[in-house]
Parts: structure tokens; C-alpha cells; sequence
């Protein structure tokens, strides 16, 4: 008799170490990786089979800046991530979090900065904050019915600001070098006052930089493969109407996947993978992110036939908790069929579980700490 709660059996396994894909088949027990055989394994009367012939099997997604700050309180289940093999998820992202900030304070810099509706997030943490420190915000989050793990930054100013805007270019000479923010200091006004000011005097001969995305599928292709840039742009949870990178790591293997059939390839596929995972994980000191024998079972199944171009496609959902808005998501149904948080099959050919969202299958997770109890299912199955 089997004594595996998931077993995942004939697939292409990628541990999120980078190393290449082996044919292996896991099983599941107890939220862990019990066992990685090259020979199939049996499966009991309550086991669940996920038939992974011809796909992928590999750790779940791990995304590094979302903007679920507000959404998470009221939808733990965070379906638009986790339907695209997501299982960890980092908030705090952009300086900005829930944990110092009054929900006020919270609902002006998420609707001016992240363009969350100003009106759900005051509601919602007038509703929902109970903290006023990173321990008690800590256990307010792990107290919920979390679908995926949740980490958190803690946002570094209570503020979003012009203080990574560097002036490059000013007919006044000694403002160049310094951000806004530092001219504002020295002016005694807010940094956008002291932007505005500049602007009115200076016009278009006040130039500055700072930081954005890139777009371009040669630079991308570059960065994506570069060691000194972390995989991380999804920006979910934000900016509902006019972008959704919520699929993004899927979008990169698709990426991946057609380059080596075109014969460019730009990164190895393990590679790839590790990027989005272990590689994350590990810098993040985070429990998350490989999946070996005797890791916590979170894991996605990739096919590679669903690659197609839905992949890249932008639909839209309503999301009921901010009051029925229209924003816009991913579908790549075809190409993530199926996701396992902490050993519980949550996702499966486009349906989420019984129970999703309401039974708690994630956790808060802490930057360089195990959970005891994952410790200890982990020593029995030790090699």
C-alpha cells in the first residue's frame, strides 16, 4: 500500500539547483518530497496521480515583488499567481508596505504609486490592521488561510519619494549628482515640491534618470541571462488596468523554450528554471525554491505544448474584493496545469481545489529560518 499523498509520476524533474532534467517520479507524504525514484511509484486508494508525461516538473515559482499588501488581507488564496505555478510570494516591494504606514498613509502611497484603489485599501486595513510592528505583522499573516507562502520586506520609508531620481543634467550645476529628495531636504520641501520647482524654472534642460524595465527582446534576452540580475518584475497585485505580468515566469521559459528550437538559445532551460527559483530562494535566505528529497513539496507541472500564444495574452478579471473592478491577468492555463503547495494539489487543469483560498496550505515565511516541524518530517526522510 502506498503511503504517498501526491504521487507525480513519469515527468522531466528539475530539483531548482540548475542542474539538467532527470526523468524521476516524487512522491508526496506529509507535505514533503518522501521519495525521487526512476522507477514509478504505487499510488494507495487516497493518493492523488498527477501524470506528468511529457512536461515538466519543477519547484514552484518564486515572485520576489508583488504589491498584495492590501489583496492578501481579504484574498489569501491569491489565485492570479498561484495559477501559474507560484507558490511563494514576497510583499514589501518598492519601499512600500503595510507594516509602519497608517492604513491612510497606506492607501494614499498604493493608490498613487501602485494604482490600487484608494477606497479598497483604506477600507480594507481600517478593517484588517491589527499591527504596528514587523513581529505582530508577521503573525497577523501567518494567521490567514494563505494558498501560497508569504515573505515580506519591510518597506524601507513609510513614503514613496524622489530620492532614487538622480539629477544629470541642470543649468544649475551644483544640483547635479544629488536626487530630489536630497534637494528637497535642502530646501525644506517635499521632494515632488522640489521636482515640480525644478521643472517650472528649468524646463526640458532639467534631465534625470532612474531604474525601469526593458522591454526589448535582445536587452531582455541579455539581462534574463545575466547573473547580476535577479528575476523579478512581475509587479502583481499593482497597476490593474494597464499591465499584468502575473505569468511571467512561465513567460520566460515559453521565451526560453522557443529560442532553442530557433537554435538561439540564451539560456539553458535548467538554468531558466533555477533563476526563477532556488537561485531567489537562496539569496532571500528563504525556504522555498528546490525540490529534492526531503524539501517542502511545492512544485508546479510546465507543459511545454500549451507554450503557445495565449502565454502572452492579456485578459481580463474582476476582483470582487476592490469593489468589482476590472483588471488585467494571464491565462496560461495550457502551459501551468498544475500547482502543490506545501504537499496539497491546490491547482489542477484550470480549476483551483475544494476548499482553496478557506484551507490554509501556505505559511509566513521567515528569511533564514525552517519551520521545526519541516524540520523533523524532513529527518524522517532523510537518505
Amino acid at each position: 500500500m502506498s503511503g504517498f499523498d501526491i504521487v507525480v509520476n513519469n515527468g522531466l524533474w528539475f530539483d531548482g539547483t540548475g542542474v539538467p532534467g532527470l526523468r524521476r517520479n516524487l512522491g508526496i507524504r506529509d507535505g514533503v518530497v518522501a521519495e525521487v525514484s526512476i522507477d514509478p511509484l504505487l499510488a494507495g486508494p487516497d493518493t492523488e496521480v498527477i501524470d506528468a508525461a511529457d512536461k515538466w516538473v519543477l519547484p514552484g515559482f518564486v515572485d520576489v515583488h508583488t504589491h498584495y499588501d492590501a489583496e492578501v488581507l481579504v484574498s489569501p488564496g491569491l489565485p492570479e499567481s498561484v495559477r501559474h505555478g507560484v507558490t511563494t510570494v514576497v510583499l514589501g516591494s518598492c519601499s512600500l508596505s503595510t507594516v509602519y504606514s497608517t492604513p491612510q498613509e497606506s492607501a494614499d502611497l498604493f493608490s498613487r504609486v501602485e494604482a490600487v484603489p484608494h477606497d479598497a485599501v483604506l477600507r480594507i486595513l481600517q478593517e484588517k490592521k491589527t499591527w504596528t510592528g514587523p513581529a505582530a505583522y508577521a503573525a497577523a499573516l501567518d494567521a490567514l488561510p494563505l494558498s501560497p507562502n508569504v515573505a515580506a520586506f519591510i518597506g524601507h520609508s513609510g513614503h514613496r519619494n524622489f530620492y532614487d531620481a538622480v539629477i544629470v543634467g541642470c543649468p544649475d550645476e551644483t544640483l547635479i549628482g544629488k536626487n530630489f529628495g536630497e534637494v528637497g531636504d535642502i530646501r525644506g520641501v517635499h521632494p515632488v515640491d522640489a521636482y515640480l520647482d525644478l521643472v517650472v524654472k528649468y524646463g526640458k534642460k532639467l534631465r534625470w534618470r532612474t531604474t525601469i524595465a526593458n522591454h526589448r527582446p535582445k536587452y531582455a534576452k541579455k539581462l534574463a541571462s545575466s547573473s547580476g540580475v535577479q528575476m523579478g518584475f512581475g509587479d502583481v497585485g499593482a497597476h490593474l488596468r494597464n499591465m499584468a505580468f502575473y505569468n511571467y515566469p512561465v513567460r520566460l521559459l515559453k521565451r526560453v523554450n522557443d529560442a532553442q528550437g530557433d537554435r538561439k538559445p540564451f539560456l539553458t532551460v535548467e538554468r531558466a528554471i533555477h533563476r526563477l527559483t532556488g537561485e531567489l530562494a537562496d539569496w532571500y535566505g528563504l525556504d522555498a525554491g528546490h525540490l529534492r528529497k526531503g524539501d517542502r513539496a511545492d512544485l508546479v507541472v510546465i507543459d511545454p505544448a500549451g507554450f503557445d500564444e495565449s502565454v502572452e495574452g492579456l485578459f481580463e478579471a474582476t476582483v470582487p474584493e476592490y469593489n468589482g473592478i476590472s483588471r488585467m491577468v494571464n491565462r496560461s492555463d495550457g502551459a501551468a496545469v498544475a500547482t502543490v503547495i506545501n504537499g496539497r494539489l491546490v491547482y489542477r487543469d484550470g480549476a483551483f481545489a475544494a476548499g482553496f483560498g478557506i484551507e490554509k496550505t501556505g505559511r509566513f515565511l521567515r528569511a533564514g529560518e525552517n519551520s521545526p516541524a519541516m524540520e523533523s518530517v524532513r529527518a524522517s526522510v532523510a537518505p
